[in-house]
């Protein structure tokens, strides 16, 4: 596999994980504020609007666990998929993404915290992906790394 594929081929998976990852945030904050709102009227003061008043679901943490299985099967399979159907999926995941990080910050979900995950998860997952491929190198992943850390503070201010 040529070095444009290994690239292409990590960027998928990159930009899959971030995309679980803000959606999977962005629905465990809404359910955070929805029960805040609802308990709002029995209640004088509210810290619904604290980062640190996240009371994180059970199936938040099932959601995170399985991206990021997802996105280690989308690596491997486009590994020995077509290169027709990787440039397809990663032009889906990458536009998904964008869209995504867009929604979350015109409605005021906390973003930031979404960030911080997909950039800690992505070195893991690059590094897990580098190790289970002989195809793929260290510089694509550093690359790619690089990339979704400018564009996620890109898109986020």
């Amino acid at each position: 596999m040529s070095y444009p594929l290994n690239v292409l081929s990590l960027f998928v998976s990159l930009s899959h994980l971030s995309l679980s990852l803000s959606l999977s945030l962005s629905l465990e904050r809404a359910r955070v504020l929805s029960v805040s709102f609802s308990n709002h009227s029995s209640s004088s003061t509210s810290s619904a609007h604290s980062p640190l008043s996240l009371s994180l679901s059970p199936t938040f943490y099932l959601s995170i666990y399985l991206s990021i299985y997802l996105s280690i099967y989308l690596s491997i399979m486009n590994t020995f998929s077509h290169i027709y159907f990787r440039i397809y999926l990663s032009i889906f995941s990458f536009s998904m993404s964008v869209s995504i990080l867009f929604f979350s910050a015109y409605i005021y979900i906390p973003i930031y915290l979404s960030i911080y995950l997909s950039i800690y998860l992505s070195i893991y997952l690059s590094i897990a992906v580098c190790s289970l491929s002989i195809y793929l190198s260290i510089y694509p992943s550093l690359f790619i790394i690089y990339l979704s850390i400018y564009l996620s503070i890109y898109l986020s201010t």
